[in-house]
């Protein structure tokens, strides 16, 4: 999939959100997406992205500047201080 098909994809799941409940909040989830995905979100307004490894959600809040991180899932004790 490249970067247009991508945004394709966003916006249409967008407009079908949008369609049944304009309020929604939505985050993408990024789990085991490259970088370069995320960045394309990004680029085309999408801001809210979530993660449920801890390293992975680290690692690229360090990587890509402009995004929300939320952590999703079930959080171990060990992990704590990496989300916070």
């Amino acid at each position: 999939m490249d970067s247009k098909a991508l945004i394709d994809r966003y916006n249409d799941i967008v407009r079908r959100v949008r369609a049944k409940n304009p309020a929604a909040h939505i985050i993408a989830v990024s789990k085991g997406q490259p970088l370069w995905k995320v960045e394309a979100l990004i680029a085309a307004g999408h801001l809210d992205f979530g993660e449920n490894y801890a390293q992975e959600c680290f690692e690229k809040s360090r990587a890509i500047a402009g995004a929300r991180w939320h952590f999703i899932g079930h959080l171990q004790s060990n992990k704590v201080g990496i989300v916070a």
